[in-house]
Formats: structure tokens, sequence, C-alpha cells
């Protein structure tokens, strides 16, 4: 681990041990008083739930010492003093309930021997930086050693972590993004962590920007902010909505234009807790000024460096008696430029966020095609002509145009770029026999369909690249499970895959063989949002996704039969009027 990464797990594991709010194995307090108080801005609850956790009683059991000591850990707010006082004189001051953070559905507590015994069952687990690890669900057992001290009964051996249960967590942790620039500094990447909701979630992820980026995003991504730079003491919110984050003096070392990156990775990130509108930084009670004099910032400014924000196209493009259209409700007008002409057989294309550029593959999966959309540019370019079946293209936000092959030996993936054309290994499906792939809007992660008789599975790898933009490698592959949280919706072997978000993929799976289910999954494993209900079942066979990152664009899905059906507000699917498409896309 470098220092970089080292300062960020050390400074949100302090965060964790200021913040985190803790319920564990779902036993109800056996005392203390409970207090409900109301929580003010910041928050969307109304009021907050106060609990002051009893210490041990004389003569208590080895059981009930672990009882006690897993009920104290749901003070709140957090004191892990009534906590400690279950804990031996050896024990106490080795215990680092900051380590990591357990969740888990369900929970047992028995003795064996003179030992007490905790199982809990489909656990998942945040890391000390409050990261999702992927890995899981899965059970865990706890063994609790429990010793004398005093004449009463102690425990010697506290698991460095804190527990609650997944229904806590869903409740009082809101997901967020930690947004930094790419290594190009063209566009913010967003790093998905979890704070508790209300007053202190703003600092948390100020806390967690000031960190910098880690794991494999530390590879491609980069924060403004001076390494040493410290949060002091905490963002406060006025009545405006305008949240102060009080900073030390190293941000007075940035640039003019380093210190407006600063500032709009701020306000990207602080904006999505409720009740902030706009940031404002100060050092020494002194607010922090931008070039044009400004102290204050909000989520417009920057909007040129969110990849579904402001000079991305929102036209909606298909294919249609063998040319290339632009859909307008029912009607369709053919493009401009010699894709809009009839002469080119084609079973798939993209086009470039700008809405000035089209790569289509022909019908026989072979070849690769590009060319302009205007009146100056009628020229179609072959790009590529050596496939044996080459999925849906891909231009990510670099103008690079992404081609994978689905050779007999596995997937092959090759990136057009200025004329020429290289193969580039992509770690997780390079090899692999995969249905569908897609870029992330960010231009940091490919994600693909893994085809097979097994669990339906997706793999998201990490795509590092030069300063111009060009690839250079991917790597760090995550293999998620895909299920839609409800046993009772089968999902079967996947058909597509897309960006339904930054942070979220869509993904299309054929259930039986005459219907199709689309479920959300956050690209780094940890759970959707309960706030964004799955999809219904579509009672049809979809073959492909119409899909892009942009909220404001729906969701659609390509029947069968050529005709577009939209998913609404509530989950439902509407079966539009278009018809005889061969294929239709968003811009990547």
């Amino acid at each position: 681990m470098n220092t970089a990464h080292a300062a960020r797990r050390g400074a949100i594991a302090a965060l964790i041990a200021l913040t985190f709010l803790v319920s564990a194995c779902g036993l109800l307090p056996t005392g203390g008083p409970v207090v409900k108080q109301e929580v003010k801005a910041g928050s969307e609850n109304t009021e907050q739930t106060y609990f002051y956790p009893p210490g041990p009683s004389k003569g208590d059991s080895r059981s009930e010492i672990v009882k006690g000591f897993l009920v104290a850990m749901q003070a709140n707010p957090i004191n892990f003093g009534p906590a400690r006082s279950f804990l031996s004189a050896h024990a106490r001051p080795g215990w680092k309930p900051d380590a990591g953070t357990i969740i888990y559905e369900s929970s047992t507590i028995r003795m064996h021997g003179r030992e007490v015994l905790v199982q809990l069952s489909d656990v998942h687990q945040l890391d000390a930086s409050g990261l999702w690890e992927s890995d899981g669900p899965r059970s865990l057992s706890l063994t609790f050693k429990v010793t004398r001290d005093h004449g009463q009964w102690r425990i010697d051996n506290p698991p460095s972590a804190l527990m609650m249960r997944s229904s806590f967590f869903s409740s009082q942790y809101m997901q967020a993004g930690l947004y930094f620039f790419d290594d190009s500094d063209r566009v913010l990447v967003p790093e998905t962590v979890y704070v508790p909701e209300g007053q202190l979630a703003a600092s948390a992820l100020v806390r967690g920007l000031l960190a910098g980026p880690t794991g494999s995003l530390a590879a491609v991504a980069r924060s403004a902010f001076p390494s040493n730079t410290l949060l002091s003491p905490s963002v406060t919110v006025n009545d405006n909505g305008v949240a102060e984050v009080p900073l030390s003096e190293a941000v007075l070392t940035l640039t003019p234009d380093e210190r407006e990156q600063a500032l709009i990775q701020l306000s990207h990130t602080l904006t999505q807790v409720p009740g902030i509108s706009r940031v404002r930084v100060t050092v020494n009670g002194t607010p922090l000024a931008l070039k044009d004099g400004r102290t204050d910032i909000g989520p417009d400014e920057g909007a040129e460096f969110v990849p579904t924000g402001l000079g991305s196209t929102r036209d909606l493009l298909a294919i249609r008696d063998g040319k290339v259209v632009s859909m307008s409700g029912r009607t369709s007008t053919a493009v401009v430029g010699a894709f809009g002409r009839r002469g080119l057989a084609l079973r798939s294309l993209a086009l470039d966020r700008s809405g000035s550029r089209i790569v289509a593959v022909a019908q026989n999966g072979r070849v690769a095609f590009s060319g302009g959309v205007s009146a100056e540019h009628g020229r179609v370019d072959r790009i590529f002509g050596d496939g044996e079946d080459l999925l849906r293209p891909r231009i990510d936000l670099f103008g690079n145009v992404w081609l994978v092959d689905r050779t007999s030996t596995g997937a092959v993936v090759h990136v057009a770029r200025g004329g020429s054309v290289r193969t580039v290994r992509v770690a997780g499906i390079s090899g692999r026999q995969i249905t569908s792939f897609a870029i992330s809007p960010d231009g940091t992660r490919i994600v693909a369909g893994l085809a097979g008789d097994g669990a339906a599975r997706v793999v998201v790898s990490i795509v590092e690249r030069g300063p111009n933009g060009g690839v250079l490698d991917a790597r760090s592959p995550l293999r998620l499970a895909v299920n839609a949280g409800d046993p009772a919706h089968r999902v079967g072997p996947i058909a597509d895959v897309g960006w339904r978000t930054p942070t979220m993929l869509a993904v299309l799976s054929h259930p039986t063989a005459d219907t199709s289910r689309v479920v959300y999954l956050m690209s780094d494993g940890s759970p959707v949002g309960s706030e964004l209900g799955q999809p219904d079942t579509y009672q049809g066979v979809a073959g492909s996704l119409v899909v892009n990152a942009d909220s404001g664009l729906s969701l659609m899905l390509l029947g069968d039969k050529g005709h577009l059906v939209r998913l609404d507000a509530a989950g439902k699917w509407d079966v539009m009027g278009a018809s005889s498409l061969v294929a239709a896309t968003y811009a990547d």
C-alpha cells in the first residue's frame, strides 16, 4: 500500500470511529435511555433515535457479556466507552472498531464449552475506507473468548470491526460518489462510498475526498487537493443550503486552475447530500476565492467534466430499411451523410457523444465502418475488416472505437484510434466467451456479460490511459453475480449490458425462452439503493438494451420484431409505435 492509500484508509478509518452508528446482531436494547431528537440541515430524516447503552451488570454470564457488548455498540451517537467496558483490561487497548464494518442479515448466539459463538448469515463487508468489498454474501462465525477480570466475565478477543444488520445499513446509510478527476483532467470519475445519513454525511464525504481515490481507481483518477489537506473541524450548512467547508492552509498552495478543480470536486460530491445546493471553502475563517472572485460554487459549474452533462447528444439512432435513421417518437428520418442512404447491410451501430460520428458493424459481423453525420462527410470508411463475429461497437469519450470480436477461441478486444487499430489485452474479458460489453461514461471501466450455463455474471475491468486518452491497459477485473434481489424472479443468460448511471449497470437477461428481464447492478457489487426498484419482467424476447447514463433518457429494449419497448417511471414496459428496426442506440 502506498503512502496516499495509507493516508486514505487512516483518514476514513478515523472518520468511521467518529461517525458510524451501529446495530449489532438484531438484539434489542435491554437498558439505557432512548431519546428522539430532531435532525437539522442535511438530513432527509425528521427525527433520529438516540440510545445510551448500559455497561455490564455484576454477575453477568459469558453469553450475557457478549450480548451486552453487541448491544453497547449500538450507542447513538457513537460512543465506544460502553462497549469497551465489556472487554478485559488486556483487550481494551487493542480493540479497533474502525478497522472495518460487517453487514449481515441474521445472527445466533450460543455457548460452546467455555466460549461464546456468534453465527452471522448473508454477510457483506465494508473495508476501513468505507468501500464495499464485493466478496459475499457468506456466513461468518465469531468465537468470543471470555475470561475472568477482577472477578467478572469480560471479552478477551473482540473482533476489530463494527457489526450491523442489513436493514439498519440500508435505512441509515446513504450511497454517494466521491468525485475525482481522471488522469487526463477531462472528466469526473465517481468512487462509490457509504456514509451515515444526516448531519455527519457532508463531513464524511469531504474527508473521503481529501484522502484521494483508492484501490484500482487510484491508477486512473486523482484529486486536485494537496495530499496533506485536512478538514477542521467539520462541514456546516446554512439556511440557504450553502455548505461551508473549513480546510487547512494546504489548499492555499493551489494554483487558480487547481483551486477551481478542487471546488468542482467538492460541489459535485457534497450536493448529493439533501439540503446542500452550493459549497464554500474557508481557511482560518476566510473564504477561498476563485479566479472571478466568487467564493461559492454549485453543481452547474464544471458540467463540462460530467460525461452525461453538457455537450452530449440525446439523439436516438436506429437501423431501418438498410439505412441509419434518427428516431423521434414513431417517426424516423434518415441521417445526413452516407449512412443515411441505402446500400450498406448493417446489424449494429454506435454514436459518439457529439452526435457527429457513427460506427457500424456489417450484417456478416466481420467488418466495421465509420462515417460522419453531415453533408460534408458523405464517405464511409472501412476501419476493421478481419472479424469473425463483432459485437456492437462502442465509442468512448476520447474518441476511441472499441471493437470486440467473439472468435472461436474467445473474445479479442481491438481499439481503433487515429486510423490505426491495435489489440488490447483486457483482464477478465480477453479470451473469455462474452455476450456483450460497454464502456463507462467516464471511460475508466469496461464491463462485459459472460456467456455460459452457470450463474449469470458480469466482469468489470479498469481502463488505464495515456495523457491523450489512448488506451494503455485494462486490468483489475471484478466479477459480479447478477440477481434481481427477489428469489421469485429468475435471472437467465445475459443478453446485453449497459450503463444506467455513471456507477450502475443495466443487465438484460432471458429468464425463459419467451421473457426478458432487466436487472440493475452496482459496478462495485454493492447493493442498489432501495429507492430504485427493479423493473418488471418483460413478456417478450428483447435482443438488446437501448440505454444511456443520462437519467433524462428513457431506458428501452429492442424487441424481437424490431419494436422499441420503453420502461416507464413505475417500472412497467410500454411498447412504442416504432417497428422493423434492426438496431437502436443512444450516444455512448
